[in-house]
């Protein structure tokens, strides 16, 4: 398909029957299709198979004024755009999208300025999730886990990688390498570089992001001993990898970016992530940009998490807890405390969840996992009597605090730049740490080596009722 100006006001009589819309591969082979232009004059019409079956802006089943169950078709209540895809608009720039039609096919849509074409693909051809190949000038589907090597060769050229899930009908355009036959190739997102069989690298040093030689497995970092090899069977993984610009996954865009691996592939991440949220991947955090596309590490903080699913690949993303009413709300809730080097483990405590008066304090240390609702105190005063009691204040978690000499005890907050450590009776003594200056999150801990640290240092096996210790 060439990008050509139409030219003026097309004739609805004599122009458009003579109009039609052909896809060319890069071997020169063309293919007539379907598909909508726009003219010079911001006149839309609908081109067929047969020029009989030309349309213009008026007919109805083809320009629709609602995309409900109008997949592929255009919108002419809302800016002409195509409905199924992320345009705003008629289409002014090249792109591809390959969409559900909501009844039994896949749509395999082109776009250049003013002009998209539109092949239909059997939807059964798409039946398990994974990456699917189409030739981007035939509209072909090529299901890389069953073609031959000599319809893999004679594609690759022209080659665009989909990652589709079968479950919601969805697919991604997405970049990297793939294994079929026992060979492997990529599909590349540098500008105008080419798709073809793999050129392996040694060493990771300085070739992130690309396969090794020899092993033929994928860099993740600079180390050659840390590659890791192609997934063979169902499962799923992420990497955050950090690239140089150039590299096959996301072309220009250079820095921390989340490569999936899957059955026989690795593909820059399809899932749609949230701009400015934190996401730990294997135990790393990392705050995910939109505008960048990258991520960035994240270093000492404590954070609420739930799982979200990528296909049946597993993130953990932060969370909000305000619209939660009551403990069955936080069943997959989990909280997390990260070091100075982002690395991040799991802990249990305290929240505050809610909002106004359904605002509360749960727990999930006392069996680890379940979260339980708090029952607030009002009372702190001996600390070997309410040592640990815990209360609202102005949306902050405050524990019941006992004084150095261990004789009283006071609400506070917790501040996130110590670990305090105390009990009603030595058997009672917990760690505790609170998340920040908001103290909506406190962990709770077994004190471990601390309480006996404690005990050498103030020279005394007895009277550890309430004593404070602030790291």
């Amino acid at each position: 398909m060439k990008d050509q100006s139409l030219g003026g006001t097309l004739d609805t009589s004599t122009d458009v029957p003579k109009l039609a819309l052909y896809n060319c591969e890069k071997n020169g082979i063309c293919k007539r299709t379907t598909g909508y232009i726009k003219d010079n004059s911001e006149a839309y019409y609908y081109i067929a198979l047969s020029e009989t079956g030309n349309k213009d802006n008026e007919d109805g089943s083809t320009f629709v004024t609602d995309c409900t169950s109008n997949i592929g078709k255009v919108d002419s209540d809302n800016q002409y755009l195509i409905c199924g895809t992320d345009l705003t608009a008629f289409p002014t720039q090249p792109g591809q999208y390959l969409i559900y039609d909501g009844a039994s096919n896949y749509l395999f849509i082109r776009t250049i300025a003013n002009v998209f074409t539109i092949e239909s693909i059997t939807g059964a051809s798409i039946a398990a999730n994974g990456v699917y190949g189409i030739n981007q000038g035939n509209g072909a589907l090529i299901n890389l886990g069953t073609a031959t090597d000599a319809v893999i060769q004679a594609n690759i050229a022209d080659m665009s990688l989909y990652y589709c899930e079968v479950t919601g009908h969805t697919c991604y355009r997405t970049y990297g390498y793939f294994k079929a036959n026992d060979k492997f190739f990529e599909v590349t997102a540098v500008a105008n570089g080419r798709n073809g069989e793999v050129t392996t690298v040694t060493p990771c040093s300085g070739n992130v992001g690309s396969l090794l030689t020899g092993q033929n497995k994928l860099c993740i970092n600079t180390v050659d001993g840390d590659v890791v090899d192609f997934i063979s069977n169902s499962s799923y993984a992420s990497y955050v990898i950090n690239v140089g610009a150039g590299n096959v996954f996301s072309g220009s865009i250079n820095g921390n970016i989340v490569v999936k691996a899957i059955k026989n592939a690795f593909i820059w991440n399809t899932f749609e992530m949230e701009n400015g949220k934190k996401y730990i991947v294997n135990s790393v955090v990392y705050e995910y940009s939109n505008v960048s596309k990258l991520m960035t590490k994240q270093s000492t903080m404590i954070l609420l998490v739930k799982p979200v699913t990528d296909g049946d690949n597993t993130l953990l993303i932060e969370a909000a807890v305000g619209e939660v009413t009551a403990k069955e709300g936080l069943n997959d809730i989990s909280i997390y405390s990260c070091d100075s080097n982002g690395d991040c483990t799991k802990n249990y405590g305290y929240i505050v969840a809610g909002t106004s008066e359904n605002e509360k304090i749960y727990e999930n240390f006392l069996t680890p996992g379940t979260w339980n609702d708090v029952t607030p105190s009002d009372t702190c005063t001996t600390a070997a009597t309410h040592a640990g009691d815990v209360k609202i204040n102005g949306s902050k978690i405050q524990l019941c605090i006992p004084a150095s000499d261990g004789t009283a005890a006071s609400f506070g907050d917790v501040a996130n730049t110590s670990t305090y450590l105390f009990g009603k009776t030595a058997a009672t003594f917990k760690l505790y740490k609170g998340n920040d200056s908001t103290s909506t999150i406190v962990i709770v801990e077994d004190p471990g080596n601390y309480k006996k640290i404690l005990e050498k240092k103030i020279k005394r096996k007895t009277y550890l009722n309430s004593i404070l210790k602030s790291y």
